[in-house]
């Protein structure tokens, strides 16, 4: 019992290092794929995500462009038609062809404004309302890292049943983010190298 209680308290302890450095203002930039079933064999295009905190975001989605500052939305289609508002489900899809890209745009707008998936702070704090959290120390590219895996205590059917963070020991930065629906439904964020955007990005 000492030990399943002290295992429960650093995972949370890590949990709230990792939201502490995701609600920071600093840019960051992830790349955005559909997990497959390798069966598939097929392949789909990477999105590409610029996160700054939990202030803003914006996706690129083949010629989709999907952004956040704070509580307004805005969707800018491939006929560079823009609607804004200040809920995702609110947004008119109808203009985009790409509609795969906007499914997977929906699912990580989760609840609108309340959860939006690619906030990475957005996720930690839903983990650790919502998920049963256990801590695990693993290597990823040959570094050191903190991995978080997150069941979720609900039947939510909107919500992804495991969550996986994988981040630094030592900075508390999210390398990769697995959000996982079901074994043939995952979408997975990781870190690219850094980038320098305009103020105005988002």
């Amino acid at each position: 019992f000492w030990i399943h209680t002290g295992r429960k308290s650093l995972a949370d302890e890590v949990l709230f290092a990792v939201h502490q450095a995701t609600t920071q203002p600093i840019d960051r930039v992830y790349t955005i794929h559909r997990i497959l079933p390798a069966s598939t064999g097929s392949q789909l295009p990477h999105g590409t995500l610029y996160l700054r905190g939990q202030q803003g975001f914006v996706v690129t989605w083949s010629d989709v462009v999907l952004g956040r500052w704070e509580d307004q939305f805005w969707l800018v289609s491939e006929r560079q038609r823009v609607t804004l508002a200040d809920d995702f489900f609110w947004i008119d899809t109808d203009s985009v062809t790409d509609r795969l890209g906007i499914e997977i745009l929906q699912e990580l707008s989760l609840q609108s404004k309340h959860v939006s998936l690619v906030q990475l702070a957005s996720v930690a704090g839903l983990m650790q309302h919502d998920y049963d959290v256990s801590l695990n120390a693993e290597t990823l590219n040959g570094l050191p890292v903190d991995l978080l895996v997150g069941h979720l205590r609900s039947q939510s059917k909107t919500l992804p049943r495991t969550i996986r963070l994988w981040a630094s020991v030592d900075t508390h930065v999210v390398y990769r983010t697995e959000l996982r629906w079901e074994p043939d439904n995952a979408i997975c964020l990781e870190l690219l190298p850094e980038q320098s955007v305009s103020m105005d990005w988002y």
